[in-house]
């Protein structure tokens, strides 16, 4: 097993990301009653305009978990560039030890080295990791809630 971090951008990994979906959908979706269909001209668009940053996990080049980010100027707060993490996926094989951690730090390093000064992550209630951003120094300052309105 080698494990290496790297970023890319959106177009050059998204077909090996598109691979990962299905399973990321299926553990982690509240809403399966709506078919999984990512716009993938945001993406795209975004990352032509460098909005988008792209983490990998691989394992001898066999990709095993990412991290997506948005990234800009926080609109409450035009001095302060923010990383919106959008998605994040590691496989459950993966979770032991600390190639997790090791993949959001890494991510941290590179968000901090290209001038971005805040991050905002989120997780699932019924798959909480609020212990893992608890652990990278993040603080818990905001719940959101969902409604579908037929």
């Amino acid at each position: 097993m080698t494990i290496q971090y790297r970023i890319t951008n959106a177009k050059e990994c998204f077909d090996r990301i598109i691979k990962l979906f299905d399973e990321h959908y299926k553990e982690l979706s509240v809403t399966q009653e709506l078919k999984l269909n990512p716009d993938y001209d945001v993406y795209f668009n975004a990352d032509k305009k460098n909005l988008v940053k792209v983490v990998l996990c691989e394992d001898d080049s066999e990709l095993v978990g990412y991290i997506v980010f948005f990234v800009g100027p926080n609109l409450h707060y035009k001095d302060c560039l923010l990383a919106t993490e959008d998605i994040y996926y590691l496989k459950p094989e993966y979770r032991k030890g600390r190639i997790g951690i090791k993949m959001f730090k890494f991510a941290e390093e590179y968000l901090k080295s290209i001038g971005i000064n805040m991050i905002r992550y989120s997780t699932k209630t019924h798959l909480d990791n609020s212990r893992l951003f608890e652990y990278l120094g993040c603080n818990f300052i905001e719940k959101v809630f969902i409604k579908r309105i037929q």
